[in-house]
């Protein structure tokens, strides 16, 4: 067995960071998508105006950005081929540990 020295030495290293006291500039600048889409939903588009009125009011730099390299992530992560690849595997997985699976919050087996 390694002494507590030598053990140490291979442990990670984390360093104790001190929050310090940030100022936020005298305007603050914010990052709103150039386009919308709230698919028919009015309720999300009153209160993103509400809250695009509430920023404007506070001085606020809204600065706008394209949306829609984060939409084609979203639809590769959520819609695209690793759905169906972690689908597989967790279909595996509870297939063949059906002891470990809950139904109705009570154990099985």
């Amino acid at each position: 067995m390694e002494n507590s020295a030598e053990a140490l030495r291979h442990e990670p290293q984390f360093h104790c960071v001190s929050p310090k006291v940030q100022q936020f500039p005298e305007r603050l600048r914010i990052g709103v998508p150039a386009v919308c889409e709230f698919f028919g939903n009015l309720a999300y588009e009153s209160a993103f105006q509400q809250a695009q009125s509430v920023a404007a009011d506070m001085q606020t730099e809204m600065t706008g950005f394209d949306l829609k390299p984060f939409n084609e992530v979203a639809k590769l992560l959520y819609e695209g081929p690793w759905v169906a690849e972690r689908y597989t595997i967790i279909e595996a997985v509870a297939g063949s540990n059906t002891a470990g699976c809950r139904s109705g919050g009570k154990s099985r087996g």
